[in-house]
């Protein structure tokens, strides 16, 4: 159920990001922040459909969107899928996550789809390369030191998104003033060393400066094998799922079989459940 907890952090982290960078849109010249609001909104009616046909999928979305952007975006694009399959395959108004049709072109009309911007929904967390480890990073950070602010927002997600994105752009501002600009201590070093008078006076400050450097750099290093020792953790962990699943492979397929087999009027219940829980 961990991979699961994984959802909730795209949309957290898809409206921090398109807040601090509000106009960086597609080439197609429309209005991708209105574009951005339109996913949203699509995805929030998506998971509204989930709440309602099956509650406990619903509650695992919500603690995967706080806790894993993959997985929550993955499993986003896996929903839209089998909608559209259900509905015989029509594309209608896109979902999260949904390729074009083919003679649909980057930055048709006006309604910027061109380049996905940050504005985006699932599609910003994607398209905002270099954005995902550092929004991982702060729910990390968000869960091991504020405990009670990662559950309060975790609860508030699930009561009123637009509440709680609005509580994680605060704190988001908060974490990223504090953790991803350089360390103070080489400007003032650089500051020093060029308003020296003397050879003595520089020759000190060179020194103070490549301390500073050295230790801001060990700080860095030491955060990425962190995240590096993190990544291996959660790799085994799957590993370890996917063998279980492995091993219980005839099990699930005759179980997925007797679901598809179910009558007419348990057609319904049985598509939804046609992946046994043994794979979720």
């Amino acid at each position: 159920m961990n991979r699961i907890c994984i959802f909730l952090a795209a949309i957290l982290c898809a409206g921090v990001i398109s807040a601090q960078q509000p106009g960086a849109g597609g080439r197609g010249g429309g209005n991708a922040s209105d574009d951005g609001r339109g996913k949203n909104k699509r995805m929030e009616k998506l998971l509204e459909r989930v709440k309602k046909d099956n509650p406990e999928a619903y509650e695992e979305l919500m603690r995967l969107r706080t806790e894993d952007q993959a997985a929550f975006a993955a499993k986003i694009r896996e929903m839209a899928q089998k909608r559209m399959k259900k509905h015989g395959g029509q594309q209608g108004p896109r979902e999260l996550g949904q390729a074009r049709n083919s003679g649909e072109k980057r930055g048709a009309g006006n309604q910027g789809t061109g380049r996905r911007g940050p504005g985006g929904g699932m599609g910003a967390v994607r398209a905002q390369k270099g954005k995902g480890p550092l929004s991982q990073r702060f729910l990390e950070h968000l869960r091991e030191k504020r405990p009670e602010d990662f559950e309060r927002i975790r609860k508030l997600m699930l009561e009123d998104p637009e509440a709680a994105r609005d509580e994680v752009r605060q704190i988001f501002g908060e974490f990223s003033r504090k953790h991803f600009k350089q360390d103070p201590g080489i400007g003032l070093a650089v500051k020093k060393y060029r308003q020296a008078q003397t050879d003595e006076e520089r020759a000190a400050y060179r020194q103070e400066l490549e301390r500073a450097v050295t230790e801001d750099f060990d700080r860095r290093f030491q955060e990425k094998q962190k995240r590096l020792d993190e990544t291996v953790k959660r790799i085994e962990f799957m590993k370890a799922e996917l063998e279980k699943i492995r091993a219980a492979k005839e099990k699930i397929c005759n179980k997925q079989v007797e679901h598809l087999l179910e009558k007419n009027e348990d057609r319904k219940k049985a598509l939804r459940h046609a992946i046994p829980e043994e794979v979720k």
